[in-house]
């Protein structure tokens, strides 16, 4: 017996992209217009007095750009982390107080307990 195949629906559309203007006719609109480039706003040439832009060299070595990243990102866990010690000092210190406080309290209410005994027994 041979099994049938389910077809399944899809959510999948045709795609109805129209096609864009070509390069010649983008250059001509440029020209004819006047207008500079939107998209190419950023100074990639530089005068030869300023050097070359180390975003734009082949040959420019990110080494030193990641290393000072890396050094401020460790800076700032460290800050991060003396802060977290911090509060967990204060948090322990609240804690230390909070328990010395039901110590004493324990103490007290253990104290007027043998008094109230003691009382009873020397009234009877």
């Amino acid at each position: 017996m041979y099994r049938k195949k389910i077809r399944s629906t899809t959510s999948l559309t045709v795609n109805e992209s129209v096609e864009g203007e070509s390069i010649e006719t983008r250059i001509e609109r440029l020209m004819a217009n006047g207008d500079e480039n939107p998209e190419t706003k950023e100074l990639i040439f530089t005068r030869k007095e300023d050097g070359v832009i180390g975003g734009f060299d082949i040959r420019h070595d990110y080494w030193d750009e990641a290393y000072e990243k890396a050094s401020e990102m460790a800076i700032k866990d460290n800050e991060m982390d003396a802060q977290r010690l911090e509060r967990r000092k204060q948090t322990i210190q609240e804690q230390k107080e909070i328990n010395k406080k039901i110590r004493e309290q324990a103490k007290n209410a253990l104290n007027e307990g043998k008094n109230q005994g003691q009382e009873g027994q020397d009234g009877v």
